[in-house]
């Protein structure tokens, strides 16, 4: 199941609830998403480590090549710029 989902049915228990409760939901929601934000920033963090290892050397500090944003929306990772476009530039 996605995420979302699992939040939305979640919800559905609370709906009808008093308004502190709702409070409580909200900011469990808020911190739910803080937590996926952090896991997505040390995932890139570590694959980029990774790639420093295999291109860089310890002793001098890499040089940025590119800059990579990465945006989680409906569902779906988006990059820019697209991969397509780094891999042609590769060539």
């Amino acid at each position: 199941m996605e995420i979302q989902e699992i939040l939305s049915e979640t919800y559905d228990n609370f709906v009808f609830q008093r308004p502190e409760i709702q409070k409580v939901w909200f900011r469990f929601v808020s911190k739910v998403d803080e937590q996926i934000e952090e896991a997505l920033k040390r995932a890139v963090k570590i694959s980029l480590l990774e790639l420093q290892k295999v291109i860089g050397d310890d002793k001098v500090t890499p040089i940025p090549v590119f800059k990579l944003s990465v945006e989680l929306e409906s569902n779906t990772l988006g990059f820019s710029p697209t991969t397509d476009y780094l891999i042609a530039m590769a060539r």
